[in-house]
């Protein structure tokens, strides 16, 4: 038999574990998606309206995939200390702790993979609010350059959208699992 909080631990881990996994694929698909279809906008602008995304996952998704997965330990630990042996019945912990390891692991994809990019990111618009590109468009040869660093900024912002539809992949992987292993 399993301990009361068992399904209700369980569905709440799944549902924040969902919610986060659609969370990564708004920004995927439709935020960046959506500065980047800005016709003949700035690299400032651009990056500018990035940082802004960036920001606000930066406080959202790793303190949802933390919580989906201290819901899961905890299921974990309730259901080790309550596991009746003679019972058939009775669930594993282990299908709990995969499903644990799984929800945090975004976490350090996200610090191995993709910050380097974003600090990349997040330097080039700080080094253009601090007008310390300005002068790129001033001159022929400065123009070229600007329309250059524009194009690597863009191309960056390409590579973070497909790195982060990956990140998508590991809290969705989350709820399968779940769903599959601990019903």
């Amino acid at each position: 038999m399993v301990h009361a909080l068992y399904y209700p631990l369980l569905v709440a881990g799944a549902t924040v574990a969902a919610s986060l996994t659609g969370c990564q694929l708004s920004l995927s698909y439709v935020s960046v998606p959506a500065i980047l279809s800005v016709p003949d906008v700035s690299e400032y602008a651009m990056l500018s309206m990035w940082r802004v995304t960036f920001n606000k996952g930066f406080y959202l998704c790793p303190t949802q995939a933390l919580l989906s997965s201290l819901l899961f330990l905890l299921n974990a630990i309730l259901t080790f200390f309550n596991q009746d042996a003679s019972s058939a019945d009775s669930k594993s912990t282990y299908p709990l702790v995969v499903a644990a390891v799984f929800a945090i692991s975004l976490v350090p994809y996200t610090l191995t993979v993709i910050v380097p990019l974003e600090e990349t990111l997040l330097k080039r618009q700080g080094n253009l609010s601090r007008g310390n590109l300005e002068q790129s468009s001033k001159g022929k040869v400065k123009n070229t350059e600007a329309t250059a660093d524009a194009i690597r900024s863009r191309e960056m912002m390409e590579r973070w959208i497909s790195l982060n539809y990956i990140r998508t992949l590991l809290p969705l992987t989350t709820v399968v699992w779940v769903w599959t292993r601990c019903w």
